[in-house]
């Protein structure tokens, strides 16, 4: 069959380009693991096709410290009994319906209930002192912070195409430097060349 005998040509390139773009998403997703092998945190290189022009630059962020409540109820407990004066009434019923409360204090005030719970800025300020801190730390210095944890995340491959990037890959994809899915001839894929 012949390009000009096929129905519907467009749609048919449609879906070449679907597949082609989950190719070459996969084959990138795999070379970004690969890759953020090979830098260092904080560093960069500039990139180089083997023609000699120039792609772009890789880096690998250095992300800081990054405080999150793993266990809410034991930083609740914890919370609650180092800052008491934190521990704060708050009306409820299902839903915290604001109007419901309004009315039936009013007219029904026996079925409105009032809890204690720890206001709202704590969680944020604890976090805020686990991160500067780089360990679990309560708002006043306090360690041994139950329910939270402070990890410094895996630096992201970043890379910034030059200028020069579009004209570069055609020039290796025109010499035959690479393959379909982007990788260099030579490299093993999972489709093999």
């Amino acid at each position: 069959m012949t390009a000009s005998e096929m129905k519907h040509p467009e749609l048919v390139a449609v879906a070449v380009a679907a597949q082609l773009a989950k190719l070459v998403k996969a084959a990138g997703d795999r070379a970004r693991l690969d890759a953020a092998r090979i830098l260092e945190k904080g560093s960069s290189v500039t990139l180089y096709s083997p023609l000699g022009m120039k792609i772009g630059k890789a880096l690998r962020t250095d992300p800081e410290p990054v405080a999150e409540v793993t266990d809410p109820a034991a930083l609740d407990a914890w919370l609650r009994e180092k800052y008491p004066d934190q521990v704060v009434p708050v009306e409820t019923i299902s839903d915290d319906l604001d109007a419901v409360i309004a009315f039936l204090k009013e007219h029904a005030p026996h079925l409105v209930r009032t809890v204690e719970v720890v206001a709202e800025r704590m969680v944020p300020d604890v976090l805020a002192a686990s991160e500067i801190a780089g360990q679990p730390m309560g708002p006043d210095g306090e360690l041994d912070v139950p329910g939270v944890v402070v990890r410094k995340p895996d630096g992201v491959l970043q890379i910034r195409l030059d200028k020069s990037a579009r004209e570069a890959i055609g020039e290796m994809w025109t010499a035959g430097l690479i393959n379909i899915d982007g990788t260099l001839r030579g490299q093993l894929t999972d489709g093999g060349e």
